[in-house]
């Protein structure tokens, strides 16, 4: 797999029904910690809220996601609002829906819906987008070797996160799928460690 889809960026949603409220959020995000996180901060921002239920999927193959129904009847909330991720191809991100109970139940074809249509529009308003598959590397080098292996990592395509330079340098960057090959050969050299961190 050399590409994925996701989101741009956050997008929100407000879909109301029979006076019972559902505010859609999602977002970008490469790890568990980070969609946790994010989706504790909506509950700590919405503390008065009776629901926030969630899905996130992560990773360019989508193989690690989860879903929950936050108290709503099982397979109402969460697993609808995982069906429109899935709907859409798209994983590395999280979305929630918060909800405030009008008063009138929604039987659970209603919760069905008003989850997946929240969750759905806030997907719409984020806007989706394919991006190439990063690798993330940290190389460790002498110092003599600074000025070609900058050359070659540019050649490459790199994307630079860190540069700390000593007697030995260690650059952490990412690079695309299409480059692996002219890096791993340069790599190769004496002196040089080439250690791989994570895709996504």
């Amino acid at each position: 797999m050399h590409h994925y889809k996701t989101v741009k960026g956050s997008g929100t949603s407000n879909y109301k029904v029979f006076a019972s409220k559902h505010l859609g959020f999602c977002n970008r995000c490469y790890d568990e910690e980070t969609a946790m996180q994010s989706i504790q901060d909506l509950r700590n921002h919405y503390s008065d809220a009776h629901h926030v239920c969630y899905a996130f999927r992560l990773g360019a193959d989508g193989t690690l996601f989860r879903h929950s129904d936050d108290g709503e009847p099982s397979g109402t909330a969460g697993r609808p609002i995982y069906g429109q991720i899935l709907s859409l191809g798209i994983t590395n991100l999280w979305v929630a829906v918060v909800r405030y109970f009008g008063g009138t139940k929604l039987g659970t074809g209603g919760l069905i819906e008003a989850y997946s249509t929240a969750a759905r529009m806030a997907l719409e308003s984020a806007g989706i987008e394919e991006l190439a598959v990063m690798h993330h590397y940290q190389m460790i080098f002498p110092v003599q070797h600074l000025h070609e292996v900058m050359d070659v990592l540019k050649r490459a395509g790199m994307e630079k996160k860190a540069l700390e330079v000593n007697t030995h340098c260690v650059i952490e960057f990412a690079i695309a799928d299409a480059s692996l090959a002219y890096l791993n050969n340069f790599a190769n050299r004496e002196g040089i460690t080439l250690i791989k961190h994570y895709s996504q």
